[in-house]
């Protein structure tokens, strides 16, 4: 008696085993693509970081603002790990990515195309 039900029960986690079977077999393909993704990130992150920083170097050297740049907002782009960041909101709708790029913009059309290559 005791048998058939450990048999029963065993057959109905038959469903179970294959559920957790496909569950563990998709684990690996999710850890690349976060690998995958992370790495997208950091080089569009380093990219924009170095951007600023270039700009603000070769036209802040003074101690004033040049251009008419008072009040520009970069400190979405301040460090590699929050560029990385707003890079990750902006993919996933946190934040617009127009409020983003605005800083992108005014460094010139290059910089902003490559964001625009990100989002693309």
């Amino acid at each position: 008696m005791k048998a058939m039900r450990v048999l029963r029960v065993m057959r109905s986690l038959r469903e179970v085993r294959l559920l957790l079977n496909s569950l563990m077999g998709s684990v690996k393909p999710l850890l690349w693509t976060v690998i995958i993704i992370t790495g997208v990130n950091f080089m569009f992150g380093i990219c924009f970081v170095q951007s600023i920083a270039a700009f603000r170097h070769d036209n802040f050297k003074g101690g004033g603002d040049a251009d008419g740049q008072q009040g520009v907002d970069y400190s979405s782009w301040a460090s590699v790990p929050q560029a990385m960041y707003t890079l990750f909101k902006v993919s996933t709708g946190g934040v617009s990515w127009g409020e983003v790029s605005d800083p992108l913009l005014l460094l010139g059309w290059q910089t902003f195309g490559i964001f625009l290559l990100y989002i693309a």
